[in-house]
């Protein structure tokens, strides 16, 4: 910018000598000055953009509103624990008494609130950067879909998740929910486990439904509410991240696509792409 600034002004101190001397190189002259001109403005524009961001995280990590790469990893690893207790707690009692028994000590209603609230916080984790009322509407998928998962696990390690038709709608190239890959295990358990439990204890009746939510409420069956999906987070963060007051769903959206800027300014990710791209790909 400081460059194009001095130039420019060169520019013009030409554009007036030869103002009465030389027609030709007085409009050579105002072309230059022009182009430095906008070279001037578009990085005069850049860095106000760059400014601007830097303020809106540092205001962000005032307000207690930004959630950084390393706090969705501690999460993670928080709510993962959790969930591999129960997995091996059902593990440990089949092997003692059996697979019938095994599913009788997990019907306990705390147990089964316990294992929906932390695969709920494991997914707003794992697959961050969507509204809160994505996560109330994805679907349990069926067998076909669980070997489809599998696939796209080895593949490229994210898999994809549907949702019912939400209010704003999603990219024809990316239709899909797009879930790390370290969940698939928790999402297979929970549908030949836990979620049988949970649809014989509410007495959903289910057999001929096309619409399956995969995070049922524990007590009477139906799809959570993004408000609902905001108070689990909020009651794990106040727990585990007291300074984190004013986290929501939303603010973890905001939170991710930071982060992701950052990895692509620091070359980690999609090294080939312009900026332009992508921030296309992180819209979409």
């Amino acid at each position: 910018m400081t460059k194009a600034m001095h130039l420019r002004k060169i520019a013009e101190y030409a554009k007036i000598f030869f103002a009465d001397r030389d027609r030709r190189l007085h409009a050579e002259a105002e072309r230059s000055r022009f182009k430095l001109q906008k070279i001037f403005s578009v990085q005069k524009g850049l860095g106000r953009t760059r400014a601007s961001r830097c303020k809106q995280v540092e205001n962000r990590i005032e307000e207690g509103s930004i959630f950084f790469p390393e706090d969705f990893r501690k999460s993670r690893n928080i709510v993962r624990q959790c969930l591999d207790g129960i997995i091996a707690f059902h593990d440990e009692n089949q092997n003692a008494v059996g697979p019938k028994r095994a599913i009788e000590k997990l019907e306990d209603t705390e147990i089964v609130r316990k294992w929906s609230m932390n695969l709920l916080l494991l997914l707003v984790f794992s697959a961050a950067g969507q509204r809160p009322q994505v996560y109330a509407q994805l679907q349990a998928p069926d067998s076909n879909e669980l070997t489809e998962m599998r696939e796209q696990v080895r593949r490229m390690n994210f898999f994809e998740m549907r949702t019912l038709v939400e209010k704003t709608r999603r990219s024809f190239d990316f239709p899909n929910v797009m879930v790390h890959g370290e969940v698939l295990k928790y999402i297979e358990f929970h549908q030949n486990v836990m979620r049988k439990i949970i649809v014989e204890r509410t007495d959903v009746r289910e057999m001929n439904a096309t619409a399956k939510p995969l995070i049922m409420h524990t007590e009477h069956g139906d799809y959570l509410t993004s408000s609902q999906v905001n108070k689990v987070l909020k009651g794990f963060l106040s727990y585990h991240f007291r300074d984190l007051t004013n986290v929501t769903v939303m603010s973890l959206r905001s939170s991710f696509g930071t982060s992701l800027m950052w990895a692509y300014q620091d070359k980690k990710i999609f090294q080939n792409l312009s900026e332009e791209q992508f921030l296309t790909i992180v819209g979409k």
